[in-house]
């Protein structure tokens, strides 16, 4: 990434609602992704997301990465 002159940031945030605090950050940010972890359970279509992340999902115009949680064998 660095030799694409690719730039991340890592930020630490409070806030009630988490969801909403990582939007407004990445708005004031103009950040071009979010990338957030979360945890996932299985369900009956696959993978059902948290509330969280199914809020950011639902609200952000920002593509949004999420990264599950490693799986043990």
């Amino acid at each position: 990434a660095e030799s694409r002159r690719i730039g991340s940031e890592l930020r630490v945030l409070e806030g009630s609602t988490t969801w909403l605090a990582i939007w407004q950050q990445a708005g004031r940010a103009r950040a071009a992704l979010i990338c957030m972890a979360t945890h996932s359970r299985e369900g009956v279509a696959g993978v059902v997301l948290g509330s969280q992340a199914q809020s950011l999902l639902q609200h952000s115009r920002i593509p949004v990465v999420l990264v599950p949680p490693d799986r043990e064998s």
